[in-house]
């Protein structure tokens, strides 16, 4: 009797076991990573990916298992949904690596590469930490909110900002590479198109045309929305129409027709490697010098309006305070590989260019500007830290609202031009 009741409990305690340690089947839309295919389910992959790292002991990972799974089913083709057991020897290395306390651990690994800062030559996917709600909703709009997009916006008009023409973008890539045009109602591109051109990313070029586009909508006599359509060989090709359901896998399916094999395209190629860290931040005190160190060197320039008067001791330290900030904050952009030059112009000797670009008379204040594209970008809140950098990496992505300007920009007070006539 004593033998039977301990085999029973051992049958129990069995089971509870393989429950535990299986909380997720290949019945589930939860991909299972080992050491053997972390890295081509994670690191090579462009897709984002969400990823839990549980102990099949741990009371919390079971509870979040049926919201987990409910994660999965809703981001199915979207973000890859997976999990890596902790508790499994071989599995051991991929948590050490990520520093994994405590269970569960939620991390999102995005589509791009980046330079890792502890390994300065080396690119590779940095997860970001999830702390939201452990419910379905909450984890999935946190995933979803970080897929990328590289939809492309088509326009037949051609001033548009950040919109290309017809022909523009059917000549990208070279005019015979594959693309795909989806005509749309909706204002912003969908969740379900940003995902494909992530799994097409290099191998189909994906744009959008509102329906307002009419000179568009009528030469590809477009009459529903949304329409997709796929040029094979770009404007070498007549369009070809897709008609099936409007779900991932069946659009998947389609557009995988056209698309050259991975196996053909280059190999995802590693961020440029970031140059020394020079924390000096350049004094603009002539207009040659603000062409050479700003105008002409290209990408954006980040010029800095302060004011320091070397008589009074306390106008000394808030501008050694404001210039210790702005080295910090250059530190965080170079970090990033963002392609920002930074300067300073002291604006109680030099207040032009404040004036010529319409800014606000506070200082400190700052404004990045493109002059390639004859752009500008002021910046608006408190000077610190924190808001600095955030306008920073937004300007450096392209987001916010730009201006434009014709005048070239000048450090110096501009003559007048007085005209003695009638």
């Amino acid at each position: 009797m004593l033998v039977k009741s301990l085999l029973a409990s051992l049958a129990l305690y069995s089971s509870a076991f393989l429950q535990a340690s299986a909380l997720y089947s290949s019945r589930d839309d939860v991909v299972a990573i080992t050491e053997k295919n972390f890295r081509k389910e994670v690191l090579e992959t462009e897709q984002v990916v969400l990823m839990e790292f549980f102990a099949p002991w741990c009371g919390y990972c079971q509870k979040l298992v049926p919201d987990y799974k409910k994660v999965a089913q809703n981001l199915k083709g979207l973000v890859k949904v997976a999990a890596v057991d902790c508790d499994d020897e071989q599995n051991k290395p991929i948590c050490a690596t990520y520093g994994i306390q405590g269970f569960p651990t939620i991390k999102l690994f995005p589509s791009e590469l980046k330079l890792d800062a502890k390994h300065p030559n080396k690119a590779t996917k940095l997860p970001i930490d999830y702390t939201g709600p452990r419910s379905a909703k909450a984890m999935v709009d946190f995933a979803v909110s970080k897929i990328p997009s590289y939809v492309q916006t088509v326009s037949s008009d051609a001033s548009k900002k950040k919109a290309l023409t017809m022909e523009e973008f059917l000549a990208q890539g070279g005019e015979d590479s594959p693309k795909a045009i989806l005509f749309t109602n909706k204002d912003k591109t969908t969740t379900l198109y940003k995902a494909l051109s992530v799994d097409y990313h290099n191998r189909i070029t994906l744009g959008q045309v509102k329906n307002t586009e009419s000179e568009i909508v009528q030469r590809y006599n477009v009459e529903k929305f949304p329409t997709l359509l796929v040029f094979p060989k770009g404007a070498q090709s007549e369009p070809v129409v897709y008609d099936g359901a409007l779900k991932h896998a069946a659009l998947f399916e389609f557009m995988g027709q056209y698309a050259p094999s991975k196996a053909s395209q280059k190999s995802r190629p590693n961020p440029p490697e970031t140059k020394p860290f020079n924390p000096e931040i350049v004094k603009i005190e002539s207009q040659a010098q603000l062409e050479q160190e700003c105008l002409s060197k290209g990408g954006f320039c980040a010029i800095s309006f302060l004011s320091v008067e070397p008589e009074y001791p306390e106008s000394v330290a808030e501008f050694e305070s404001n210039l210790a900030l702005l080295r910090k904050v250059k530190k965080a952009q170079h970090d990033k590989n963002q392609a920002i030059h930074f300067v300073w112009v002291n604006a109680l000797e030099k207040p032009q260019l404040m004036k010529d670009l319409d800014l606000s008379s506070d200082i400190p204040n700052m404004v990045v500007v493109k002059h390639s594209k004859r752009a500008y970008r002021p910046f608006i809140g408190g000077f610190d830290e924190g808001s600095l950098d955030a306008y920073l990496s937004e300007t450096a992505q392209g987001k916010g609202r730009f201006f434009s300007y014709n005048l070239e920009p000048q450090l110096e007070t501009r003559k007048l031009d007085i005209k003695d006539e009638l």
